[in-house]
């Protein structure tokens, strides 16, 4: 039998802000300060987008709300939720003495 563990949720869920440019790079912001990719060049491309959301979200271990502004004024907007977390095996209990 597992255990199941219940997962924490954070008291306020991150934001990250992608805004496109007409070249396809984008600048990405969580709560309002820059969310600058790995490689340190300061610009995600538009396929980034799953790599911003691990980043952003630790790996996924953390939900976090998407916000993707477009140049032509469009805005997409979605949840992504953390992944749950792996039941662990109940510890065994110990040997009764009789």
């Amino acid at each position: 039998m597992r255990k199941h563990t219940p997962e924490s949720v954070p008291v306020t869920i991150p934001t990250v802000a992608l805004r496109v440019r007409a070249d396809g790079t984008a600048d990405a912001t969580i709560d309002g300060h820059p969310l600058l990719p790995p490689d340190g060049t300061g610009r995600w491309g538009r396929s980034s987008l799953p790599q911003i959301i691990d980043q952003a979200s630790d790996q996924r271990t953390i939900p976090v709300r998407i916000e993707v502004h477009e140049t032509h004024g469009s805005t997409f907007t979605d949840l992504v939720a953390a992944r749950p977390k792996r039941a662990t095996p109940d510890t065994p209990a110990s040997p009764q003495a009789g």
